[in-house]
C-alpha cells in the first residue's frame, strides 16, 4: 500500500552547548536552511544546516555539523604593584574576577571593595 504523506518543515535544531546559538533553527521550512553560530564572547564560528525538501517528519531537525564555540579569552590583566589580579587570568570575555590587594599591601578607603 501507498502512503502520501504532507511535506512538513523540520523541527528545531537540538542545543548544542555552552556559546551556541541554534534559535535562527528553531523552525525550518521544507528546503530551507538556517545558520547555527556562535554567541557574542566566543570566537567566530558557524554551520549551516538544511531541511530537506521532501521531509515529511515535523521532529526531525535540520542536517547540519557541529558547531566548536571556543570563548574568547581576556587579555592580561596589568601588573600594577600592589594588586593581586590571580582570579582574573584566563577568564572568558564577559566573566569578571576580583582584584584583590596583593601580600603586603592593605585596601584603605571607601568600603575595601575594588
Amino acid at each position: 500500500e501507498v502512503l502520501c504523506l504532507p511535506i512538513v518543515g523540520c523541527g528545531p535544531v537540538p542545543e548544542q552547548g555552552e556559546g551556541v546559538d541554534v534559535s535562527a533553527c528553531a523552525a525550518v521550512a521544507p528546503g530551507g536552511s538556517c545558520a547555527v553560530v556562535c554567541e557574542q564572547g566566543y570566537q567566530d564560528a558557524s554551520s549551516t544546516y538544511e531541511c530537506s525538501d521532501e521531509n515529511t517528519d515535523p521532529a526531525q531537525p535540520p542536517a547540519g555539523d557541529l558547531v566548536d564555540c571556543v570563548p574568547h579569552q581576556c587579555t592580561t590583566p596589568p601588573t600594577t604593584a600592589g594588586y593581586d589580579y590571580a582570579s582574573c587570568l584566563s577568564k572568558p570575555t564577559g566573566g569578571s574576577c576580583s582584584v584583590g590587594c596583593s601580600e603586603g599591601h592593605v585596601a584603605t578607603g571607601g568600603d575595601g571593595n575594588m
